[in-house]
């Protein structure tokens, strides 16, 4: 049996069903055909236990535990609470004691005791697990202590407000006979802070070490076991300080203020480091300050035997460059893995590259294989990293030489002039390669004030360009946060850029370009085939920035083949990624020609792969007063686009009349407003995602729709075509100055402190505009989570991250399990969740978090003390290490390979770091082979309901009340949203509403219930599509009169006894115009026609169940059941399980199928039946509330998923 995985709500939403039948009579055809289908679709092996032991007999090693505060016993174990070791690939945690209280300074001992006969054979290892900040982010680390014992004693015990965050484990391993069982066995602990702080214990000193001169040094590093960073906020502050010698005064090195420091090796010598460290934050306005420690000193010694260039490689006196000889000396110390980041050069002469120059930067095994995140290949790289200062000097490049530099990580160019003949690929970088690097503090290069001189010819891209590499990724050079900067670069008239026009993605200064350009101007002739730009070619990478400012081209480009534009080539290109962010162009001038073929833009030749921007990017400000020609598809500013939403921010952009383009924008496939006066001469697709999704790839997001008419009458605010082109425009909004990012939901946004500064066209001076001007939007109070706001100011928008947080409150409790796989690389059989075949890391456990804790913070809770997890950019988990184990990241197995995580049965569109919970979620955190067939599993799980459609409808009945005859067991999630705990309603009430909200936005249907208490109906009047009145209160005045002002059907139960008068009088009662009291206030409803009728079964005076379904029941129910005896839209559904089928579910097929052979044999019992309820979940039967189970009911039995799939498609052949 299955380790139970299922939050409560998950538990008690035992999945009814009800299908409806079509048909042309009634008025219940559209509001009444519903049927309830909403799946988590966690597959079994989720949650599958460890497999048996081969032992049959293994050994039972019971552990014992204690803690002691101040010599006093505060907690220790019993018979029912030692922990059991298991035998395990990945030890578990098994916290055995829970937020014990102390105070700082308190003596702590934490013990375990194994059973004596095992004592021998056992080993411990004790550590604290904490988040520290390392002085520039906040990471969870674990502190490994010297004991290896079965105790633990200190004297004080650090702080940390959250036990979540602040773990002493110690890890018992018992090996007997090669088999080892294992636990870390966990104490949480909620220290109070004491000032002055306990001092941080240094864990990690830093390291002496000899170096050659200029030889890379490795970062001395320090680590402290400390007070637990549990607000994230700054606690630790480093110093760094170096001597001359063991003893003697210090100097602090400026700048030096994180756990690490490298030091520098350009001069031979001693130099001696060390760090301080004090612990300090604030709280309640308090300020807490521990006392500073000092790290032991690290002897770094410097020795003869680097290269001979003179110079420190400081900025202030950088390593001085004369001949090709000095740079071939920089190229073979990198090659030999020195790559002189930090170091700075500085040409002090003209020089030309010798014949056959190889350019600086290699691999060792001469492919591009080098992913950080691959252990195999992450010391593959010899990256360039330094800094080299032209000095306004040329660089010669011989007649088909290559250029100066090939791979770079964190480079720096400046100040250099480059000339070559006939350069053989680009002109400063040799091919751009960086898939993996996903870290905010590495980048590519910068490239600024570098001039391409006049008589210079390229075959490839001017400055620089990535490139696919199919046996490392397929779809990208580099990975999105692996930008590069170039600015204020010119590229001088005479030079050629594609010197023989056979190059595609080809463009001035950059080819495939991720990142930014700024303030460069082009003179150049481009030539190529396809995506060729006067100053890119397209952007690299689906995600991620890259953007054109402020740039100016006069040249010319030449395209043989499609998507030709005078600043981009293309905007996005990439035909995998129908939601890939375009290329933002702000503010940028082209006088030059542009001729291509197809898709042919003044300003870009456009987008042809992004169906639904999901992302904003903006073409504003931008004007084009050149001349612009093709075959198809031509525009002033944009030649075609795939698609156009609200995200698509293009706006204030001006072409010249007669420049060759009819319209601004040649031509556009899709189109998604809400305008309904919308053109229709362009022949673009026109739908609108606030109604519905078109069955178009990629269009899944609802709510992207425009309110414009974009090719029509408001075409002019996109692009406008002008006489001349002299009104300066708006075109980008900076935001700076220090403004409110966190609310509290009900909070109004605060733009005070706000800096608003406009950039314009024409070279008007940049303005400060006053917020209360600011267009916003995007902020929803009522909305907790991160969310986008958007600035608009004239054609200009940018966006502000804010975050919405509910008001400190109750800890709440969610599920948590971790699934992986082995690293089998790309061969093999593929393991997904999918497909039930990952391994169980950490089985499902359940996890006590903050009310506005996020995926992250369970993680970081959960897997982070069992595991090393790489989470460089914060919100993305690259990779999980067990302690023990080998790294699995992303592409480890492939492409496609990575992590992912479901909440709730779901693979969410947010990273860990935003998504937050509610009481009893469940997270399933795990790996995949092939993160597209998870998407696609997923996409099945409304595939019944299309497959259907034209002859049912299907909605989920989420009961959330569950009525008990006697009165007593288990009353459903609004009495216990957690069934194995106590009654809580009021957590109860928000729990049903947070469950159908889950159901409709992870489904896409809107939801049916059972109104068990009327006075209850208000929390949830705004989701249900349909209410079901049961056989225990059908009779009641209060439900028969509130079904009267109902605005959906409301099906009306037989009462148990069966009597079909009362089911009648309801809804008659129901369809009437009623007066009565109700929570306190007298209303009026005009009465519900959609009230109708639902044969349940009964049950007779003996005690047994009967059913209703048969032909002479339903045959006598049409006789009474008419509109001529009063009753409006008279419709009945058939409820296949209860006293119908006497709770066996399999009867439920037997059912239907006889209600639609009635059917056919009588009109009037056709006329009056539309559809069925099914008892119907994921797996088949059902069990006790603690039965452990996911997807099996715990309260009627239900037919599983597999057979409900047949069921359904059954009924419509049949209709």
């Amino acid at each position: 049996m299955r380790p139970d995985s299922a939050s409560p709500s998950e538990k008690i939403m035992n999945m009814n069903r009800t299908i409806m039948k079509r048909n042309k009579y009634s008025r219940l055809t559209a509001a009444l055909l519903s049927f309830l289908l909403l799946l988590s679709l966690i597959p079994a092996s989720v949650f599958a236990a460890d497999e048996e032991d081969d032992n049959t007999n293994p050994p039972e090693v019971k552990v014992g535990w204690q803690v002691s505060k101040n010599g006093t016993t505060i907690k220790e174990s019993t018979d029912d609470t030692q922990v059991v070791l298991k035998n395990q690939v990945n030890i578990g945690a098994d916290t055995v004691a829970t937020k014990i209280p102390f105070k700082q300074n308190d003596k702590v001992v934490f013990s375990v005791n194994v059973d004596p006969q095992y004592a021998e054979y056992t080993t411990y290892e004790w550590r604290h697990y904490l988040m520290q900040w390392n002085g520039t982010t906040n990471k969870n680390v674990q502190v490994v202590y010297k004991e290896t014992g079965d105790t633990l004693s200190l004297d004080g015990i650090y702080a940390g407000s959250n036990a979540m965050f602040n773990k002493y484990l110690c890890t018992v391993r018992c090996t007997i006979d090669g088999v080892t069982y294992s636990s870390a066995i966990t104490f949480t602990c909620s220290v109070i802070g004491e000032n002055p702080l306990l001092a941080p214990a240094f864990c990690t000193q830093p390291e002496s070490a000899t170096y050659k001169q200029d030889e890379s040094a490795t970062p001395l590093t320090v680590a402290v076991d400390s007070t637990s960073n549990t607000d994230r906020t700054v606690h630790l502050v480093y110093q760094w300080y170096k001597a001359d010698n063991e003893s003697d005064a210090v100097t602090a090195i400026e700048g030096a203020t994180t756990n690490t420091y490298t030091p520098a090796t350009s001069e031979t010598g001693t130099v001696y480091y060390y760090c301080e460290v004090q612990d300090r934050y604030k709280q309640s306005g308090q300020t807490y300050e521990s006392d500073k420690v000092c790290s032991e000193r690290a002897k770094i010694q410097v020795t003869t035997g680097g290269f001979s260039l003179p110079g420190a490689g400081t900025a202030d006196d950088p390593k001085l460059i004369y001949t090709a000889s000095d740079l071939e000396q920089i190229r073979e110390m990198v090659a030999a893995g020195n790559s002189f980041e930090g170091y700075y050069f500085r040409f002090e002469d003209d020089i030309t590259l010798p014949d056959g120059w190889t350019p600086i930067g290699c691999t060792v095994d001469g492919t591009n294989k080098f992913d950080p995140r691959k252990p195999s290949e992450k010391d593959n790289l010899r990256a360039f990293s330094g800094t080299i200062l032209g000095n306004g000097k040329l660089l010669t490049v011989p007649k088909g030489g290559r250029p100066l530099l090939a791979y770079v990580k964190n480079a720096t160019v400046k100040d250099l002039n480059i000339y070559g003949e006939e350069i053989n690929g680009y002109g400063l970088v040799d091919g751009l390669h960086g898939v993996g690097f996903t870290s905010s503090d590495t980048f590519a290069i910068i490239i600024e004030n570098v001039t391409l001189k006049s008589g210079t010819k390229t075959l490839k891209s001017g400055l620089i360009g990535a490139e696919v590499d199919n046996d490392v990724n397929g779809f990208a050079g580099a990975s999105a946060a692996f930008i590069t900067t170039i600015r204020n670069c010119t590229i001088e008239e005479g030079v050629v850029i594609g010197y023989d026009g056979s190059q595609s993605e080809i463009g001035a200064f950059a080819g495939r370009f991720q990142g930014v350009i700024e303030n460069c101007v082009s003179h150049a002739t481009v030539k190529g085939v396809n995506y060729v730009g006067g100053i890119i070619g397209s952007r690299d990478n689906a995600m991620g920035q890259c953007t054109v400012s402020k740039c100016s081209f006069d040249g010319a480009v030449i395209a043989s083949g499609k998507f030709a534009g005078g600043i981009t080539g293309a905007m996005y290109i990439g035909g995998g990624a129908p939601n890939g962010v375009k290329t933002t162009i702000q503010g940028c001038t082209v006088s030059g020609n542009v001729t291509g073929t197809e898709n042919v833009g003044g300003i870009t030749g456009g987008d042809r792969s992004v169906n639904q921007a999901w992302n904003e990017y903006s073409v504003t400000g931008n004007t084009f007063s050149g001349k612009v020609s093709g075959t198809k598809n031509v525009g002033g500013i944009i030649g075609y686009y795939r698609s156009l939403n609200k995200l698509d921010n293009i706006a204030g952009n001006a072409y010249l009349k007669g420049c060759g383009a009819e319209q601004g924008i040649g031509a556009v496939d899709y189109v998604d407003t809400s305008c309904e006066t919308h053109e229709t001469a362009s022949g673009a697709t026109y739908f609108d995602t606030s109604k519905s999704l078109p069955d178009i790839y990629g269009v899944t997001k609802e709510n992207h729709n425009r309110t414009d008419d974009p090719l029509g009458k408001d075409a002019s605010n996109l692009t406008m075509e002008v006489e001349d082109a002299t009104t300066p425009i708006c075109y980008k909004l900076d935001i700076s100055g220090d403004y409110k990012t966190t609310y509290t939901i009900g909070e109004a946004l605060d733009l005070s402190g706000m800096v608003c500064t406009a950039h314009w066209t024409m070279n008007k001076a940049d303005t400060v505009v006053d917020t209360k001007d600011i267009e916003i939007t995007g902020f929803d109070t009522n909305q907790r989570g991160e969310q986008t706001v958007t600035l608009a100011y004239g054609a200009a928008k940018v966006t502000i991250t804010v975050t919405v947080l509910l008001p400190a409150g109750k800890d709440i409790t969610v599920s948590f399990a971790l699934l992986g796989d082995s690293a089998h690389g790309d061969s093999g059989d593929k393991h997904t969740l999918a497909d039930n075949n990952l391994e169980t890391w950490i089985d499902t456990t359940k996890v006590t978090v903050s009310n506005n804790a996020t995926v992250l913070d369970v993680i970081l809770a959960v897997v982070g003390d069992r595991f090393d997890i790489k989470n460089e950019s914060g919100n993305y988990i690259q990779a999980i290490t067990p302690k023990d184990g080998t790294e699995l990241a992303e592409f480890t197995n492939g492409k496609l390979s990575g992590w992912m995580y479901t909440l709730n049965g779901v693979h969410p569109n947010l990273g860990v770091a935003q998504q937050y919970l509610n009481e009893g979620d469940v997270i399933v955190f795990h790996y995949t082979d092939d993160y597209l067939k998870e998407y696609e599993a997923e996409q099945n799980r409304t595939k019944t309901a299309e497959e259907v459609k034209d002859k049912l409808i299907i909605i989920p009945r989420v009961y959330t009340n569950k009525p008990r005859t006697k009165g007593t067991g288990y009353k459903g999630l609004l009495h216990n949203p957690n069934p194995e705990a106590p009654d809580d309603l009021l957590e109860g009430v928000k729990a049903i509403r947070h469950m159908h909200l889950r159901v409709i936005e992870e489904t896409g249907f809107f939801t049916a219930d059972e109104m068990l208490y009327p006075s209850n109906y208000q929390y949830l009047v705004d989701l249900l599509s349909y209410v079901a009145v049961g056989a225990r209160s059908v009779e009641n005045q209060e439900h028969r009169l509130v079904s009267s002002g109902i605005s959906v059907p409301v099906g009306m139960k037989n009462p148990t006894a069966g009597s079909t008068t009362v089911m009648l009088n309801s809804i008659y009662a129901a369809q009437a115009h009623q007066s009565f009291i109700f929570r306190n206030w007298e209303v009026e409803c005009d009465g519900n026609p959609l009230a109708h009728a639902v044969m349940r079964g009964y049950i007779g005076l003996d005690g047994r169940t009967y059913p209703n379904y048969h032909y002479e029941h339903l045959e006598r129910l049409a006789e009474r059941y008419t509109e001529h005896a009063g009753y409006a839209n008279p419709a009945a559904v058939i409820d296949c399980n209860h006293d119908n089928s006497g709770k066996r579910p399999l009867e439920q097929y037997r059912i239907c199928k006889e209600v639609l052979d009635s059917c056919r044999r009588n009109e009037s019992i056709s006329k009056l039946v539309k559809g069925f309820m099914i008892e119907s979940y994921l797996e088949d039967g059902n069990q006790p509330v603690d039965g452990g189970v996911f997807g099996k009911s715990i309260t009627d039995p239900c037919l599983g998923w597999e057979k409900t799939d047949y069921l359904i498609h059954e009924i419509a052949e049949r209709i």
